[in-house]
């Protein structure tokens, strides 16, 4: 199912490629999208452990879903408060951000709306 799921996916990602050399119709690439998406939805309770079968570590992958140990939420939250601490202000808010929060929305010599 997952050298299924590649090819289909090369096909669907190059479908115009198929289309205009005559190779496939669009019934047959309509097709391709929705294996492509029935085989994900096959194959999506394999996903870590189709992962985990490369060997790559969490470390590797850098991502806190699919953990090996289960702590998913945990992990993404500590993860996320890490690279966001409280009480920093980016250096573009009094630029960028700040102007747009207290801004009026009243337009002078806006023309009325009928």
């Amino acid at each position: 199912k997952l050298c299924t799921l590649y090819g289909l996916h090369g096909i669907s990602e190059n479908s115009g490629m198929f289309l205009q050399c005559g190779f496939m119709n669009a019934v047959q690439i309509d097709r391709v999208y929705e294996e492509v998406t029935n085989l994900c939805a096959t194959l999506r309770p394999e996903a870590v452990a189709l992962t985990d079968s490369f060997g790559y570590t969490d470390y590797v992958i850098n991502s806190p879903f699919g953990r090996y140990d289960g702590n998913v939420y945990d992990t993404y939250f500590a993860l996320v408060s890490s690279q966001n601490p409280p009480g920093k202000v980016p250096e573009y808010f009094e630029d960028t951000i700040k102007p747009l929060l207290t801004r009026s929305l009243d337009v002078p010599d806006a023309p009325e709306m009928e």
